[in-house]
């Protein structure tokens, strides 16, 4: 499953408006005829000068509109912000009957943690960074005048820990994790479902004369598949919505996302505008969000303080993010109203994938 499951236009034209209208009549202390030039009701969409551009600054305020009230179970949400995962596993095994969102949860917690004698793909890898004793060369490197230095190294103790560290020794096979993604999907969880169908898609990986599984093949994609992973990005589901997404990028033989004008998705740009899209169904996407905090603490970026900002402002050049806006914007309509029209599930391979085909042979 490790392999197969592996990784602004109109907002920032409002940024920029916000941004001339705090600061008067001159964005970089120019004088009045040359500030006249910039001024919002000149400016035409999609032609921002580069003066405008780099105006543009992360808020700082305590709350974004894009941080909606969490909807997510009390289990997950437990789940979710595990620093250890002992408690959860064992009242899990324990428990005398479990909701199919519970099943993926164990199921989930036994991939991450468990070694699996039966499957040479798996194996728990390291979870903390670095080696012993990273956190005091972590802040040893960061200057002691260092505006951000307390914020970075909060934001590096939020990240950097291992949450199968006092489960040690526990083993699992597949067929055991099947099992349970199987109970799970079969009760309708949306997690478990796209579980079960990464752990198809990885069947369809031939194994070599040594007995292992290939790295070099391509997997196809049935329609029922891609029709269950569609459910899923409409689902609601946070965890779920974001799992189908990065399924939907991989490289598929017979398969490629595509835009309503046929156009290849930008597979990045997608997956940020997925990550966006599930702020609305109560994914944590505030200051403690895993990209905000790893990027302040190894970056220094820690203006912003939600996720949307961060994309926007750190990750993203201005076209990136015009074109990761329009995503969202397509997700919304398919999540929403079950429209699809922004997407076009096309029956080939990306370009950059048909390169390498035919690829499955001997």
């Amino acid at each position: 499953m490790k392999r197969v499951v592996g990784t602004v236009g109109a907002a920032v034209l409002a940024a920029v408006i916000a941004v001339l209208l705090f600061q008067g009549s001159s964005l970089t202390g120019s004088t009045d005829s040359e500030s006249k030039t910039v001024r919002p009701s000149v400016v035409a969409r999609g032609s921002l000068t580069p003066e405008a551009v780099l105006a543009i600054a992360p808020r700082r305020s305590a709350s974004s509109s894009s941080m909606p009230a969490p909807a997510m179970t009390p289990s997950l949400q437990e789940f979710y912000r595990a620093r250890s995962y002992a408690p959860l596993l064992a009242r899990l095994k324990n428990a005398s009957a479990r909701t199919p969102e519970e099943e993926w949860m164990l199921a989930e917690i036994l991939t991450r943690c468990a070694k699996r004698p039966d499957d040479d793909s798996s194996g728990p890898g390291p979870r903390k960074l670095g080696s012993p004793g990273a956190r005091q060369r972590f802040m040893a490197s960061i200057a002691p005048n260092d505006a951000d230095r307390d914020k970075r190294i909060a934001a590096f103790d939020a990240v950097n820990f291992d949450p199968c560290s006092e489960l040690g020794g526990l083993t699992t096979t597949r067929k055991d994790i099947l099992a349970l993604l199987e109970a799970g999907a079969a009760g309708g969880d949306p997690k478990a479902r796209v579980a079960l169908l990464s752990e198809n898609l990885e069947d369809q990986f031939p194994r070599g004369p040594d007995g292992k599984q290939r790295t070099d093949y391509i997997p196809s994609l049935s329609d029922a598949q891609v029709e269950t992973l569609r459910q899923v990005l409409a689902s609601g589901a946070p965890l779920a919505m974001r799992m189908a997404g990065s399924t939907l990028m991989l490289d598929y033989q017979n398969m490629s996302l595509r835009d309503a004008d046929d156009r290849p998705l930008d597979r990045s740009a997608f997956l940020r505008a997925v990550n966006l899209a599930t702020c609305d169904y109560g994914r944590p996407c505030g200051p403690d969000a895993d990209w905000v905090l790893n990027d302040c603490a190894f970056n220094g970026r820690c203006a912003a303080n939600n996720l949307r900002d961060h994309m926007m402002f750190y990750n993203s050049a201005p076209s990136a993010s015009q074109v990761m806006s329009s995503y969202e914007a397509g997700l919304r309509s398919a999540i929403r109203d079950g429209d699809w029209s922004f997407f076009r599930f096309h029956p080939g391979p990306n370009p950059s994938t048909a390169l390498f085909l035919p690829r499955n042979g001997p």
